[in-house]
């Protein structure tokens, strides 16, 4: 995947500018991160893409790559409620099945807030990452 991302950075360069103006907010990358894996529905795949595309230079830096592979944990809650919407024709398990995702989508959140909060104020993820 990185040969591959290699071989089109020199187009994806052309956009440089654009790609480090979008990354330079976490927010942003955050949100890139929930919609590719909601899109996607595949979470490993939105990180692995994040990786490679830190490995051929697209993004410049791991720095910014932490948010996507944040925002792909939090994607993944789409697909709980998609799943949990399947049982609607069963109440008791519907609400099973939707508190569940409910209380997964609560950990998700939460835990991306915390480490989001603590990787913006102190580089604690990008530092462990090195």
């Amino acid at each position: 995947m990185t040969i591959g991302f290699t071989l089109i950075s020199t187009y994806a360069l052309q956009f440089g500018d654009f790609i480090r103006f979008i990354l330079a907010n976490p927010f942003a990358a955050l949100s890139i991160g929930i919609i590719l894996t909601a899109i996607m529905q595949n979470a490993t795949a939105t990180t692995s893409i994040a990786v490679s595309m830190v490995g051929a230079g697209i993004i410049p830096d791991v720095k910014q790559a932490i948010p996507i592979i944040m925002g792909s944990n939090i994607g993944t809650c789409f697909t709980n409620s998609l799943i949990a919407l399947t049982l609607a024709s069963d109440p008791i398990e519907f609400k099973r099945a939707f508190s569940a995702a409910t209380l997964n989508d609560m950990f998700n959140f939460l835990t991306t807030a915390v480490l989001l909060t603590i990787e913006i104020f102190s580089n604690f993820l990008l530092i462990l990452s090195y």
